[in-house]
């Protein structure tokens, strides 16, 4: 998975287009945060360290980013991209964080983030799709009023997925023997690509195991699920775990 360029925007974000995705997909399910109408702020300035993007609503935000960062119509976006809609006064605006794949506001439910397929925005809603863009903050003001200093770093223990990986899969459908843990490593499953965001339910089946077998064949490893016992197996070792969670922000005890 590729991640958003910053060369030439004018302004550096506070956090990398690694960490943005990590703090968007930390925020799906989140029973505690309103979002409502707050999708600009969310992409735009929240999910990188800001208190707001400075912009009154998404279709502001997409008319004053610089034509040399947009890219209209384009729907093969990177990871870190924010997304723009045309629909009713305002617009649209989510951020990109897998192949596909969107962290979007009010989409399923209201004032909560959900991670859709892009195209499920215009399905839903009739949105015309118009582009993404670099992160162009230059109006961006504050800093997130919700993680005011850092990207929360939790740590996950390697024994919990290990005993989940090789519980689930042969529990009754939804089973979860270590659902929290399990959830943040199948967020970063799915921010790789490997795995469908339907799937990250902190149940550590059949289809998490072949995704992270996936994660443990871009770490070089050969071997596959059926394969017990190989490097590749699906079950999660502790270098390829900690690859995953330095890249995605999160530590393994």
């Amino acid at each position: 998975m590729s991640y958003v360029r910053l060369d030439g925007l004018p302004r550096t974000p506070r956090w990398t287009p690694a960490q943005a995705v990590t703090y968007a997909l930390g925020e799906v399910g989140s029973p505690d945060k309103d979002y409502f109408r707050m999708c600009d702020h969310f992409a735009g300035a929240w999910v990188w360290g800001y208190g707001g993007s400075g912009y009154t609503s998404a279709i502001a935000h997409w008319h004053a980013v610089p034509a040399s960062f947009r890219h209209p119509g384009n729907g093969d976006p990177p990871a870190g991209a924010l997304l723009f809609w045309e629909i009713g006064e305002y617009g649209h605006a989510a951020l990109a964080v897998a192949p596909g794949q969107a962290a979007s506001t009010d989409i399923r439910r209201k004032g909560k983030v959900d991670l859709v397929p892009i195209g499920e925005v215009h399905r839903r809603w009739g949105a015309v799709y118009l582009g993404w863009t670099a992160p162009y903050l230059a109006a961006a003001w504050g800093r997130n009023p919700h993680e005011p200093r850092a990207v929360p770093r939790p740590a996950i223990h390697l024994a919990s997925v290990v005993d989940a990986a090789r519980k689930d899969p042969a529990a009754p459908q939804g089973s979860a023997a270590h659902r929290a843990e399990v959830r943040i490593v199948e967020r970063a499953l799915a921010a790789e690509g490997l795995l469908a965001a339907r799937w990250v339910d902190g149940s550590f089946g059949s289809r998490t195991v072949d995704a992270y077998s996936g994660w443990q064949h871009r770490c070089g490893l050969t071997g596959s699920p059926a394969q017990h016992g190989s490097a590749a197996d699906g079950i999660p070792g502790r270098t390829t775990l900690a690859r995953l969670g330095a890249k995605h922000g999160f530590d393994v005890a």
